[in-house]
């Protein structure tokens, strides 16, 4: 028992040794040629890229090389990214609206009919398959037909920034300094979450997991976590050097991730404290995040190119 409590010792000061002299968290993948990366998704076996002007990048191999997929992609300033299984994709553009690939990005067709606006920002599915769009001046728009047409249901004159199909089959829609909306019946009718806290905010960003665990991020005092559908809000900045926080995600261990203007900073405790993991992070501006199927993470920094968790020991020792 005594030799292998001496051996566990060591191993764990061997860990700390890894992180303390510098062993690389994030490696520097070749960069999707395309600018500013805005949005990342995992989809199946691909990593896919969208870019402000570039349009989407598709990496078959982890990061580790890109390939531009914009035939037929009529705006290349891509705010929002969706896979949604057996190579069907849709992207939202800044002006271009919603346009959809039926084979993995090779090609694009627009899919705007009834979208009045044509800013879309953010996009969600729901456990029906329908689909809904966040747009920047005219809430949220719904769709029952894979995107074949358009209807708007709520949230007018509203920018949407981000919206959210919860597992649980409820509908979270974040619009920034107004604040926090929910509904329970698709999008026919919305209520304003309360919050005395969470409201002072705006907030950036919204995210959940299949445990029904809520995330928002906020716009100056970090990160925000319910365990109840949004009816009350913890929150616990310790360790969150920056609380402007603009994106979220969450691995398959609960692991929270919040990506800041002061590089990333993760979660084991369900947002009670923070920890910095940014080493071998040369841009500290972090814009996107996204976890494949295998938990690994990749970050899209503000300056452009993509990041990606390497699973070292020192990256394990943060699990």
């Amino acid at each position: 028992m005594r030799h292998f409590f001496f051996i566990s010792l060591l191993s764990f000061c061997f860990v700390l040794d890894l992180y303390s002299a510098g062993t690389n968290i994030w490696q520097q993948l070749d960069a999707p040629n395309g600018g500013i990366t805005l949005t990342l998704i995992a989809s199946q076996e691909d990593v896919f890229a969208g870019t402000l002007g570039g349009g989407v990048f598709r990496s078959p191999d982890n990061g580790r090389s890109w390939l531009e997929v914009n035939d037929g992609l009529s705006d290349k300033d891509v705010m929002a990214l969706l896979g949604v299984g057996n190579g069907n994709l849709f992207a939202g553009t800044f002006g271009g609206g919603v346009f959809r690939s039926t084979n993995n990005g090779k090609t694009w067709t627009a899919a705007n009919t009834g979208l009045s606006s044509r800013e879309v920002v953010s996009l969600c599915k729901d456990g029906n398959g329908s689909l809904y769009a966040g747009t920047s001046e005219n809430g949220v728009f719904y769709s029952a037909r894979s995107g074949e047409s358009w209807q708007q249901i709520g949230l007018s004159g509203y920018y949407v920034n981000s919206v959210l199909c919860d597992p649980q089959g409820v509908l979270f829609a974040s619009t920034g300094s107004n604040g926090l909306f929910t509904s329970a019946d698709r999008g026919k009718t919305w209520r304003k979450i309360i919050d005395k806290s969470l409201n002072k905010y705006e907030i950036t960003a919204i995210t959940s997991n299949q445990e029904g665990l809520l995330l928002a991020a906020t716009n100056g005092n970090g990160v925000y976590v319910s365990r109840n559908g949004g009816r009350s809000w913890s929150n616990n900045t310790t360790g969150l050097e920056n609380k402007f926080v603009g994106e979220l995600a969450i691995d398959a261990d609960g692991s929270l991730f919040a990506g800041t203007a002061d590089g990333i900073f993760r979660s084991n405790d369900f947002g009670n404290s923070w920890r910095k993991v940014i080493t071998g992070l040369t841009d500290m501006s972090v814009r996107s995040l996204a976890i494949d199927d295998t938990g690994r993470l990749f970050a899209g920094p503000l300056q452009g190119g993509v990041f990606r968790g390497s699973p070292t020991i020192a990256a394990s020792y943060f699990k």
